[in-house]
Formats: C-alpha cells, sequence, structure tokens
C-alpha cells in the first residue's frame, strides 16, 4: 500500500479533532484579530515612544507577563472546575477596557494611563488564553495532543498575521494608539461565539474563584505537586521557560532593532506578520513532532535559533532582517507545538487543568526574564550585542538538550537489556513500569 500524503494525513487527523475544539480554536482567532490589528505589530514602539527608554522599556513590558503570571495558576485551577465561558466572558470585558486605556494613554502620551493599561491587561490574558488551552486539553485526546494545539496555533496565527498586514496598510494615516480601539470591539463582538462552547462544570463561578485565590493555596498546591514530576516534565517546563523567553523578545525588540535602522512602520509591520506566518503551519508542524524523536526536534531547532540569532545580530536591511526572523519564527514555530504535546503525554488526565496553569506559568516566567534582562543589556551594550550573547546561551541549551536525549536514550536501552536479562532468568517483578518510564518518548 502507497504512503499517505502530508496532506491526506493532514485532512483525516482534522477530522478526528473534536467539533468543541474546532469551535475553541476558531473563537481565539476571531479574538485575535482586534490584537493582530496594529495592536501588537507596533506594540513595543508605542511603549517607547511614551516612555523613550529600552530601559524602562524592559521594565514596562515585563510588568505585563509578571501580572499574567500570579494568575495563572489560579485561573487553571478555576478552569477545572467552573464554567470556562463565563471566565472568558470576564477576560474578554477586560481586555476591552484595556484597549480603552492604551487609547487614552497614546492619547495623552501619559505614562500612568499606560500603567493602568498594562495591568487591565495583565488580569485579562491568562482568562482567555489559559482558559482556552485548558478547555482544548479537557476536549482532546492523547493521540492527538501535538495535533489540536497545532490547530489552536494555525487558526490564531492566520487572523492575526492577516489583521497585521492590513495595519501595514493603514499605519501611515492613522497614529499608533486608535488601533487599540479595534482590540475593544473584537473583544466585545467574540463573547457572543464563546457561549456555544460546551459547558463542562456547573459550580458558581463567586464561590470557586473566592476559594481558589483565598482557601485553596493553590500555588503552595501546584508547587508541592511539582515535586512528583520526574525529570522529563521538570526538562520539557524549562524548554517551555525557553519558548517564552525567546517568543517575548522577538515580540518586543525585533520590532525595535527594525526601527534603529530606519524601517518604516508599513515595513515593521509587514516583518511582524510574515514572522507569524510559521505559526499558521504548526498543524502540519506537530504531525512531523507526533511521528519523530520530540527531543530531537526541540533540541535542532534550538541550535538553528541560536545561529539566526547571530545573524540577526549583524542584520541591518529590511531584507536580511525580514529572512531571518521569518527563520527563526519557524523553529519557534515547531517547537510550541512540541512542547505543548510532550506536557500532555507526561501527565495524568485529572492534570490536565493543573498543568496548563502551570505552563503558562513557566512561559511567563520566561518572558519577564527575557524583558528585564535583555531591556538592561540592550541599554549597556546595544540591541546587536545583546542579540548576539542571547545566540551563544541558546546554542548551549540546544547541545545541552541532545546530551539529554542521547543520555536517557542510552539508560533506556540498559534497562531494556537488564529487563530481558531478568526475564530468562526468571527474576522479573514490576521492572515492565520503570521501563516504560525512562524510555518514554518526548
Amino acid at each position: 500500500m502507497a504512503k499517505k500524503g502530508l496532506f491526506s494525513i493532514f485532512l483525516y487527523d482534522y477530522k478526528k479533532i473534536p467539533a468543541s475544539v474546532k469551535m475553541a480554536c476558531f473563537n481565539v482567532a476571531f479574538f485575535a484579530i482586534g490584537w493582530g490589528f496594529g495592536a501588537d505589530p507596533f506594540f513595543s514602539i508605542f511603549v517607547k515612544s511614551i516612555t523613550s527608554n529600552l530601559l524602562l522599556l524592559g521594565v514596562l513590558m515585563a510588568i505585563l507577563p509578571f501580572i499574567k503570571l500570579l494568575l495563572t495558576l489560579p485561573i487553571g485551577e478555576l478552569d477545572g472546575k467552573v464554567d470556562e465561558r463565563k471566565v472568558l466572558l470576564m477576560g474578554k470585558v477586560l481586555y476591552a477596557l484595556a484597549g480603552i486605556a492604551y487609547f487614552l494613554a497614546g492619547y495623552f502620551s501619559s505614562v500612568p494611563f499606560l500603567v493602568g493599561a498594562i495591568f487591565i491587561n495583565g488580569l485579562a490574558g491568562p482568562m482567555i488564553f489559559t482558559t482556552y488551552q485548558s478547555y482544548i486539553r479537557q476536549h482532546s485526546s492523547r493521540r492527538i495532543s501535538c495535533q489540536v494545539f497545532g490547530l489552536y496555533n494555525a487558526y490564531f496565527s492566520i487572523t492575526y498575521c492577516g489583521a497585521a498586514l492590513l495595519s501595514a496598510v493603514v499605519v501611515p494615516f492613522v497614529k499608533l494608539h486608535w488601533f487599540y480601539l479595534a482590540v475593544v470591539f473584537f473583544s466585545l463582538i467574540s463573547i457572543r461565539q464563546d457561549f456555544k462552547l460546551k459547558e463542562n462544570h456547573t459550580r458558581p463561578i463567586r464561590k470557586e474563584l473566592y476559594k481558589v485565590m483565598f482557601k485553596d493555596n493553590v500555588y503552595l498546591k501546584v508547587f508541592k505537586n511539582l515535586r512528583e514530576y520526574d525529570f522529563h516534565l521538570y526538562y520539557t517546563l524549562f524548554l517551555q521557560f525557553i519558548w517564552g523567553l525567546l517568543d517575548y523578545v522577538g515580540f518586543i525588540f525585533i520590532p525595535i532593532l527594525a526601527l534603529v535602522h530606519n524601517l518604516s512602520l508599513s515595513q515593521i509591520a509587514v516583518i511582524f506578520a510574515l514572522t507569524r506566518f510559521p505559526y499558521i503551519l504548526s498543524f502540519f508542524f506537530a504531525e512531523v513532532a507526533d511521528k519523530r524523536e520530540r527531543m530531537a526536534i526541540m533540541g535542532g531547532s534550538l541550535l538553528i535559533t541560536a545561529c539566526l540569532l547571530g545573524v540577526l545580530s549583524q542584520a541591518t536591511g529590511f531584507t536580511m532582517i525580514i529572512l531571518v526572523s521569518i527563520a527563526i519564527s519557524v523553529c519557534l514555530a515547531v517547537f510550541r507545538p512540541t512542547v505543548a504535546g510532550v506536557l500532555t503525554n507526561l501527565i495524568s488526565p485529572k492534570q490536565r487543568s493543573e498543568i496548563t496553569g502551570v505552563q503558562e506559568f513557566i512561559t511567563k516566567a520566561g518572558q519577564i526574564v527575557g524583558s528585564l534582562l535583555f531591556g538592561i543589556f540592550s541599554q549597556w551594550f546595544g540591541i546587536g550585542s545583546t542579540f548576539l550573547g542571547l545566540a551563544g546561551i541558546i546554542f548551549l541549551i540546544g547541545v545541552l538538550t541532545f546530551f539529554i536525549k542521547n543520555y536517557h536514550k542510552k539508560i533506556g536501552l540498559l534497562e531494556i537489556i537488564n529487563l530481558s536479562i531478568r526475564h530468562k532468568t526468571g527474576n522479573i517483578k514490576q521492572e515492565t513500569c520503570n521501563t516504560k518510564h525512562v524510555t518514554r518518548n518526548m
């Protein structure tokens, strides 16, 4: 029998994804239009126009993931107990308020309005993205763990990139703060679609929110559970931290690098859109991830990313910056669903809401560290030198990932040999379970 082509496999696996998951992916994609249309492509430039300092830019941009970090774990716990649609409603109302505050910050060139907008934005983020991802995990099986997140990334990126390209046409005619009114519009309009999702839980949200925030000691509980995680899960969470750092640094500082080299706002919007384009192919990348050795995929992605960051540090023209940025995004787009799929496979179904919160928590921690350190070093040594330094660090992590992959593969092989010897001598008890644990494919 002839092998199925990648597109045939894509269609086959797409049909296996539950309708509720497809609906959730569509909803987050519709919501993303508001942020893609100018708000995110020019976000770091918008903030810098008010603060006029790379160090202060890094600090303010770190506040956003810090606030999200504080709420991510409680929201992850809450999503396993209440109707997620109501959590999404609260989040989108807050996003609408944040859009208004960003508009006022730009209109009056006001740092207090900007800080207020960032604070509200931080509160809203986990209510949307942690909740959508938790909902998707609860409605999908382990067999399609990478595909569902590939679809999530692809749907989100299609509308996000399209809106960003449209903003490249519009930006010469409007000031940046006007784009944030689109955030208000799409946040409010997308609420109706969320109530078409299936209701998972029926506990009252006020009671459960109070319980999670003040009685359950959610941080203590989750980090107590962290002690029960194995090495594979710890290292996968570390790689999630690195992904969050790289993605956020690119989001903030590649537009600033382009601005330093005198590129126009329209060119920066095109760079932003095309660097998000590879995420549209996340579903196809997930097909590869589900059929290959995942540690090798993640290690290879990091090594290639390191080399590309080194090239980016020396890039000056539009063509070179856009080509290198797209190549980096391809690596991160392969990396993201692979990590998400590994995390899903390494935990029990009961922990899926919890691990979503932990994953987002780790991602935000990476964003905070990346924003602060990159902002500080860019102010001290220049943005190009800082990209070069980051390249060196990522290269070492990529080498470490391959070392760990080969080490655990060797240990797993030794366990299998020992198990075979015990089986032949009749001295075998519970080793089968242990061997599964050691040789689990990441």
